[in-house]
């Protein structure tokens, strides 16, 4: 397989140009090697390694040498030492076809320092073309081709622009002085770019930036004030006394300006409350008593406002509120649920004062039932009662739920025949 690479540069300069082309045929490929430079052949082709050299800078030829590997094992050797020798701003064009392959591998060192990359001429009689450069600084279009033996010749095809050094522009003006007085800088620039480096070109000798002192004038100094002085004692120790500070003013000298601002200052010194002890309000009216049955409690309360205390007085000596127990004169009834037996003697019935036929709901009626039966209990002093049958009142001082039966046959607070609604009445 034939293999061509291309490698093509294309720049807005006016610099010349090389057109390269190296053929570097392997032993059983038609056709000879050669290396042209725009047009000529530079080569003194023998078989083996074959070396153009050309000025990177001008694009001028410099030489060329081949070293001949028919029958010379030290072919290699020479090729290392002449690559070696090469240096600086220059373009090394190689061919090695052929034998050359078998004494090639003293000067791969050399071929490397150039820019070539390993794997370089690894099988025998195959070809090899490489355009290499001296310079420590590799350029980009660095090129090499190989190909095994019957895989067809290497070639390469390159056009390359001359090297281009670079040229300092004029220098530009002088930037503003940094100070108006007593001495400021200025600078001006200029740039390697009449004309740029080019295609491996040096860049322009010296410096881009140039420095000079300038406004040396003393300069206007306006009048310094000034440390302030100590504050004076505050007029008052609290709510809001007054103190002052004085300063003085340096004058001005070349044309400054006189201090601003004022030779003393004044602040507002102890703005902290003065201290007022605390004094109780009247008491305030007396709670509503906390139960509205038996005995509870109601309570009053006063506030430490008259005057308050104010920054570090003294606060109100005593208590904020006030308790006391009250009588509500009612007895307060509990349910205790319903149950099967009631250890009791009947007070009362008042079943005759149900009306079952009126609109009023039975549950209202049954409410005046278990309020007339309370009424007989608490006139007995009992402190137990029950309800049975919707209107039979009973009575008991003792009655402990956990030994009784309990029922479920009772309604709207009452029993069922025969069942117990039971309550305690106590103060």
């Amino acid at each position: 397989m034939r293999v061509i690479l291309m490698a093509i540069f294309t720049f807005f300069s006016t610099a010349s140009s090389l057109d390269i082309y190296i053929r570097s045929a392997g032993h059983d490929d038609p056709g000879k090697t050669y290396i042209w430079v725009n047009g000529l052949d530079r080569s003194s082709i023998r078989r083996g390694h074959n070396v153009v050299v050309l000025n990177a800078n001008t694009g001028s030829f410099l030489g060329a040498r081949t070293f001949d590997t028919w029958g010379d094992s030290t072919a290699g050797n020479k090729l290392r030492n002449y690559l070696n020798g090469i240096r600086g701003d220059n373009i090394v064009l190689v061919a090695i076809h052929d034998a050359g392959s078998r004494y090639i591998s003293p000067a791969l060192p050399a071929l490397k320092r150039l820019g070539a990359t390993d794997p370089i001429m690894t099988s025998y009689r195959a070809s090899f073309a490489f355009v290499g450069y001296a310079g420590a600084r590799k350029p980009r279009w660095i090129t090499q081709v190989q190909h095994r033996r019957f895989e067809g010749p290497s070639e390469i095809r390159l056009t390359l622009p001359i090297t281009v050094h670079g040229q300092w522009s004029s220098w530009e003006a002088w930037t503003i002085c940094s100070k108006t007085c007593r001495p400021g800088t200025q600078h001006r620039y200029r740039s390697c770019t009449q004309p740029r480096p080019q295609y491996g070109g040096r860049w322009c000798p010296g410096a881009a930036r140039e420095q000079r002192v300038c406004n040396t004038r003393p300069c206007p100094e306006d009048g310094v004030w000034s440390s302030w002085g100590a504050w004076t004692p505050c007029t008052k120790t609290c709510e809001s006394g007054t103190q002052a500070r004085p300063r003085s003013c340096m004058p001005p000298r070349y044309g400054g300006k006189p201090c601003p601002g004022k030779t003393r200052e004044q602040r507002v010194c102890n703005t902290r409350l003065c201290p007022v002890d605390g004094g109780w309000s009247e008491w305030g009216n007396w709670t509503e008593c906390s139960v509205t049955c038996g005995i509870g409690v109601m309570s009053r309360e006063r506030k430490c406002d008259n005057p308050a205390r104010v920054a570090e007085g003294r606060p109100c000596e005593g208590n904020r509120s006030d308790v006391k127990s009250c009588n509500t004169t009612k007895h307060c009834i509990d349910r205790i649920g319903c149950f099967g037996n009631f250890p009791s003697t009947l007070l009362g019935s008042f079943r005759d004062d149900i009306n079952w036929f009126v609109p009023l709901p039975f549950s209202k009626q049954m409410e005046k039932m278990v309020k007339k039966c309370s009424g007989v209990a608490i006139t007995n002093k009992l402190k137990f009662f029950a309800v049975e049958n919707y209107g039979n009142c009973y009575g008991a001082q003792q009655f402990s739920p956990d030994s009784e039966t309990k029922s479920t046959r009772c309604n709207f607070g009452v029993g069922l025949e025969n069942c117990y609604y039971v309550y305690n009445v106590f103060w």
